[in-house]
């Protein structure tokens, strides 16, 4: 099986000759990067000119990102697999220099059901043994290989709930889970801030405190682009990074969160009040921490990313891929020339520096040797060639 391939003359061709980029995005948090590096005019500081689009789920992100009716997208990282690999589409070789880390994932319930007594997946469970709750629950994620989606299906198992036969998850796009579980469609859901924050705000449910260790650190966001906008805009797709870098940094400095707060809500991307946003930057409760990281796509990153797809128990959820992608999606070597354009060395990125761009998620020390890998020449060789069937995949 090979990858789609594009006729020369194709969307980018338009959007080089237009000089605008496109760059799509969902309406979760991390959007106040891109909202930030325009409102701050970082973009044309760094010589390009951007159009922001929110889209409704990351599925729409895929689509446009594939019919060049976007150049690049913020999306769940997941969406660099399963685009690379085919699952459930069209296969197109792409990348990342940026990866955003967000941690910002939690679980809100019903009042229906904290009507019931429950208040966590244990008690959840309980409810459900002992006939309390009559029909199965129903909880809203995000559709695809999300971090949201492995979170909520290790929160239900931990409680002792089987996320495939005691509740109902249903795929819900990012931009419609709230009002979904407003309307009372939901018992639950598992989506990024400021969402949980907005039902905390509304008293419509109780947001969860847990946060399991499996999940923990594992990258949310990626700036995605396909490999053949790089190849043939490759000093513009290092302006674009550059940019979300320096605006990365600004939107880590808590002075500027009531701007930030300002501009997110005057984007028409959330339907939410300024002070809203504002105690969704802070963190509004325990499981959210009020500070993001912003960084390079390291291959120890894209390592454990690759291991925890590999050991989840989702449904669907891909059989163990080649490491030899990993130098394929996770480039780190763009984001640190993207860096040294923004003005900074590689070597300045140290977690934990303020005022600093963070490296993306914590590695073990000693990560254990990754189980099950086809790491073979003859995969490498197809990877490189851009023909790798899917039998080599799996």
């Amino acid at each position: 099986m090979r990858f789609c391939r594009r006729p020369k003359i194709n969307a980018w061709d338009r959007s080089a000759k237009s000089g605008v980029i496109r760059i799509g995005y969902l309406s979760n948090l991390e959007a106040v990067v891109p909202i930030a590096a325009q409102e701050l005019c970082l973009f044309e500081q760094h010589g390009v000119q951007v159009q922001l689009s929110s889209e409704v789920g990351w599925a729409t992100l895929r689509s446009k990102l594939v019919d060049g009716e976007l150049d690049a997208c913020l999306a769940p990282v997941g969406l660099l697999l399963s685009l690379y690999c085919g699952f459930g589409g069209v296969r197109r070789p792409c990348l990342t220099a940026l990866l955003l880390d967000s941690g910002r994932c939690a679980i809100t319930l019903s009042r229906n059901l904290r009507d019931q007594g429950v208040v966590d997946a244990v008690t959840l469970a309980q409810a459900i043994r002992s006939g309390a709750i009559r029909s199965r629950p129903t909880f809203g994620t995000v559709p695809g290989i999300t971090a949201a989606t492995h979170f909520l299906r290790a929160w239900l198992t931990e409680g002792g709930v089987d996320p495939d036969r005691d509740v109902r998850l249903v795929p819900v796009p990012a931009a419609l889970a709230f009002d979904t579980f407003h309307r009372g469609f939901l018992d639950g859901f598992c989506e990024s801030e400021p969402w949980p924050t907005a039902a905390l705000a509304e008293e419509s449910g109780v947001v969860t405190t847990s946060f399991p260790k499996s999940v923990a650190g594992l990258p949310d966001k990626a700036f995605v682009v396909l490999r053949e906008f790089v190849e043939s805009n490759e000093e513009l797709h290092l302006r674009l990074v550059a940019a979300l870098i320096d605006a990365g940094r600004y939107c880590e400095v808590p002075a500027n969160r009531s701007e930030l707060a300002g501009w997110l809500a005057r984007s028409g991307s959330f339907d939410l009040s300024e002070t809203c946003l504002e105690r969704a930057l802070a963190g509004s409760h325990e499981s959210v921490s009020p500070f993001y990281r912003i960084g390079a796509p390291t291959r120890a990153t894209g390592k454990r990313l690759l291991e925890h797809l590999c050991d989840s128990n989702e449904p669907g959820a891909p059989l163990p891929l080649p490491r030899a992608i990993l130098s394929q999606l996770f480039r780190q070597d763009l984001h640190d020339r993207a860096l040294t354009q923004a003005g900074r060395e590689p070597a300045d990125e140290h977690p934990g520096s303020a005022g600093k761009t963070q490296a993306t998620a914590p590695t073990p020390e000693h990560p254990d040797p990754m189980p099950r890998q086809p790491d073979t020449t003859a995969s490498a060789a197809m990877l490189r060639s851009d023909c790798l069937p899917m039998a080599a995949i799996a």
